[in-house]
Order: structure tokens, then sequence, then C-alpha cells
């Protein structure tokens, strides 16, 4: 009677250590598979918003850059210059396109680019916004301002130029490479555009 009440208890003990190590095999099995799909959902809502940013916004605002970019390297100014002396070439007036047949006139300004962040904010980066939000500030100072206060606003807005091209060549590029997008390494670690391109 004493082994069978022995083993009657083992069996019984065994059976709760069982259950106990189920039942604590299975938490820690959910939990991880919440966690897995929490960084899957919240990797595809990633990718997403970063797809969304770069078809609303950045592809926009760096095809604009893009063309300062052409101009600096045409007419020989990425030699003649720094990038930081000369972040932005733009065009005195708007450039016509006949092989388009909706809207043939693109503004490519830094005004017009600027335009654009602000019109589609939701989709910028904070440090991109604040960039524009300081770019149009000084811009709308030096339409005020006497002559000589000018001068110190065209220089605050020449830094914040340079600024603003960097970051929309880094986020584009960061953006693309978050998407699994072709990107260029180089423009996405320095935030100056790659002119190999270009090179005849």
């Amino acid at each position: 009677m004493g082994v069978n009440s022995m083993s009657a208890s083992n069996s019984l003990m065994v059976a709760v250590i069982s259950i106990i190590v189920t039942l604590f095999a299975n938490i820690v099995i959910q939990r991880l598979r919440s966690r897995f799909e929490w960084f899957h959902a919240s990797g595809i809502f990633q990718r997403e918003h970063a797809y969304n940013q770069l078809q609303e916004l950045y592809l926009e605002v760096y095809g604009i850059v893009s063309q300062s970019e052409f101009l600096k390297y045409y007419y020989g100014l990425h030699h003649s210059f720094s990038f930081m002396d000369l972040p932005f070439v733009e065009v005195q007036d708007k450039l016509t396109l006949q092989q388009c047949p909706v809207d043939n006139s693109i503004d490519f300004s830094s005004m017009a680019m600027v335009t654009c962040i602000m019109n589609n904010k939701q989709y910028a980066s904070p440090k991109l916004l604040k960039l524009a939000v300081a770019y149009r500030f000084c811009e709308e100072q030096i339409q005020k301002v006497k002559k000589e206060e000018k001068i110190e606003y065209q220089k605050e807005q020449g830094q914040i130029m340079y600024e603003l091209v960097r970051t929309v060549i880094q986020e584009t590029n960061g953006k693309l490479k978050q998407c699994g997008m072709e990107f260029l390494e180089t423009e996405r670690s320095t935030g100056q555009m790659d002119y190999s391109i270009y090179k005849r």
C-alpha cells in the first residue's frame, strides 16, 4: 500500500509539474508571438509610411534639388563653389516642358520646394519641417526689411538652405532604403548629390 500511495503521489506531482510547465510555456510562446506580430505590424506600418512620404513629398522635393544640382554640374559651379557656399541654384523663370500635356510649367525654385514641404507637412520629418518654416520666415523678412538688414537674413537663409538640401537628399535616400528600393548610400550618408550619373 505504501508503494502505491507513493507512486500515486509521484504521478500527481508529475502531472501538476507538467501542467505548470505547459501553462508557463504557453504564456511565454503567446507573449513572444504577440511581440513578433507587433514588431512585424510595426515594420509594415513604417515601410508603408515611408512609401507614402516618398510618394507625397520627398520625391518631389528631391526632384527640385536634383534640378539645382544638375545646373551646378552643367555650368561647372560644383568646381567653383563648395556645397555649403552654393547649396541651391534656381532657374529665374519657370521651365516649360513641351511633352507634358496637363501642367507644362514646373517651378524649380527654393520657395517652390519650401511650399511643397509646407503643403505636405504631414509627410515631412520634424527636421525638414522646421527648416522649411525657418527658410520661409527669412524669405518673408527679406521682403519686408531695409537693405542693411537683408544681408543678415540672406546669410541665415543660405545656411538654412544648405541644411534643407542635405536633409532632403539624406532623408529621401533613407526612405528609399527603408522601402527596399534603389538608393545611393553616398547620398544617404553625406547629404550631397552624386554627380557620377552626369559624367560623359
